[in-house]
C-alpha cells in the first residue's frame, strides 16, 4: 500500500488545478482511485481488524469512484449554447408574421360577423 506521502503526492498531482482541462483531471483522478483500490485489494491483511479497515477504505474509494464517474459523465454531456443572432432574428420574424396573421384573421372574422349581421337585418 502506498504510504501517506505517496498518496498525498498522487492526489496533489491529479488535483483539478494542475491539469490542462477539468475532464482530463477527473480522468486522472479516476485512474488514481482505481489503482489505489486495486492495490488495497491485493493487500493481505494480518488481522481481522486490518481486513475490516481495508474493506471500509475500499468501499469509500469505490464511492469516490462513482462520484468521479458521474462528474466525468456530466463533463461529457453536451451543453446547449445560446442561439446565434441569425436564429434570434429568424425567431422574431416568425413571431411577428404569426402575430400579423392572427390580426388579419381577427379582422376577417370581424368583417364576416358584420356582413352576417347586415344580411340578417336586410333579410
Amino acid at each position: 500500500m502506498p504510504d501517506s506521502g505517496t498518496l498525498s503526492a498522487t492526489l496533489e498531482a491529479v488535483s483539478l488545478g494542475t491539469t490542462p482541462s477539468r475532464l482530463e483531471a477527473l480522468e486522472a483522478k479516476l485512474d488514481a482511485l482505481e489503482k489505489l483500490a486495486d492495490e488495497l485489494r491485493k493487500r493481505q491483511p494480518a488481522t481481522p481488524a486490518e481486513r475490516r479497515q481495508i474493506a471500509k477504505t475500499i468501499a469509500a474509494i469505490e464511492n469516490a469512484i462513482s462520484v468521479v464517474e458521474a462528474q466525468i459523465a456530466a463533463e461529457k454531456t453536451p451543453v446547449l449554447g445560446a442561439p446565434g443572432k441569425e436564429d434570434v432574428d429568424a425567431l422574431l420574424k416568425a413571431i411577428r408574421e404569426s402575430e400579423d396573421a392572427i390580426a388579419q384573421n381577427a379582422a376577417v372574422n370581424q368583417m364576416v360577423r358584420a356582413a352576417n349581421a347586415l344580411i340578417g337585418a336586410l333579410g
